[in-house]
């Protein structure tokens, strides 16, 4: 294969990827929408649960920008309290690891044959032979889980293909900041943290880049996965801006921090826990750095809470604001 058809081969399966989220995600919103929103508002007076359940609520529905809509749109409606919100996109961000450990330990380790293709089969046959709207959607997610495994199996053999024509001394002299900024752009590209995850899990198992560099790729793609949601809650009602805002403060230092000590948390995981697997080291890095972030900012959500709310001042609607206060005395004004 030529570099250019495995470039191609690699961006059919990061658009495979993409729109196997996009199947899981939609087919797990019709199933569980209700059912987190109602989970949502029961636990905003425990943290810790909420952090908790949050989190594998992510996991299970294959990303963090579906859990951040859903929150924003409470929040908005003045559902959910700025601090609980908060306490659910630690969660978010904690869950978005669990995919990557899924990622890593079935996807480039068993063979596409043992789940693939028996999925997209079983979700053939009920997508053509049932008509219950439910079995639908559960077709739906056969069809993403399928395609997830074939997209993973695509890009790990393209990346395999591409390094072998590629001199990688060429990036041995690259600052690390600059691959954080390669992470943000990626992951602002691809609309998925845990597509970059993958593609940087495919160049890792291929060679293609040192670990360092991967984890700085990583540290990138936690400020990247901000940036929809800042954009998508700017026409917003206030409070969504300020969640938008705490959730891009939170994971810009988080990513801060773990750049500064980059190198001695490679260390602990490389020597201290001692693992030897390269895509292994990589995800239990973003599941440190992703901790860590929820044991620095779990207790100071109410501060925090507090210091957003003096950003994005309540304005009127644009329906509001042709609405004149009047006398209730007068009902007819």
């Amino acid at each position: 294969m030529s570099a250019g058809q495995s470039i191609l081969f690699l961006l059919a399966g990061i658009g495979i990827f993409i729109f196997s989220l996009k199947l899981i995600e939609e087919a797990l919103r019709n199933f569980a929408s209700r059912s987190f929103k109602l989970f949502l508002r029961r636990t905003t007076t425990n943290k810790v649960y909420t952090v908790l359940g949050s989190a594998v609520i992510t996991a299970l529905v294959q990303g963090s920008s579906v859990v951040m809509i859903m929150v924003l749109a409470l929040v908005g409606a003045g559902v959910l309290p700025m601090s609980a919100a908060l306490a659910v996109m630690l969660g978010a961000n904690l869950g978005t690891t669990l995919d990557s450990w899924l990622v890593a330990s079935l996807g480039f380790k068993v063979s596409v044959d043992a789940f693939a293709y028996p999925a997209i089969v079983l979700a053939t046959f009920l997508n053509l032979f049932v008509s219950r709207e439910r079995w639908k959607h559960f077709a739906d997610f056969l069809f993403g889980f399928g395609f997830l495994f074939i997209s993973i199996n695509m890009m790990k053999m393209s990346v395999s293909d591409w390094v072998t024509g590629i001199d990688l001394s060429l990036f041995n002299d690259t600052p690390l900041w600059q691959f954080v900024f390669l992470g943000i752009l990626v992951t602002a590209l691809v609309q998925s943290s845990l597509a970059t995850m993958t593609i940087v899990l495919s160049a890792l198992h291929a060679g293609a880049i040192q670990f360092d560099v991967a984890a700085a790729i990583v540290l990138g793609s936690e400020v990247g996965t901000t940036l929809k949601i800042l954009i998508g809650a700017m026409d917003g009602y206030a409070p969504k801006k300020r969640l938008a805002l705490g959730n891009f403060m939170v994971n810009s230092f988080t990513a801060l921090v773990g750049f500064v000590f980059l190198h001695p948390l490679l260390y602990l995981v490389s020597h201290g826990l001692n693992v030897k697997d390269p895509l292994v080291g990589l995800v239990t890095f973003q599941s440190i750095i992703n901790l860590l972030s929820v044991v620095v900012f779990l207790p100071v959500l109410n501060p925090l809470s507090l210091f957003l709310s003096k950003f994005f001042k309540e304005e009127d609607t644009l329906v509001t604001s042709f609405v004149k206060k009047e006398d209730l005395a007068e009902p007819g004004t």
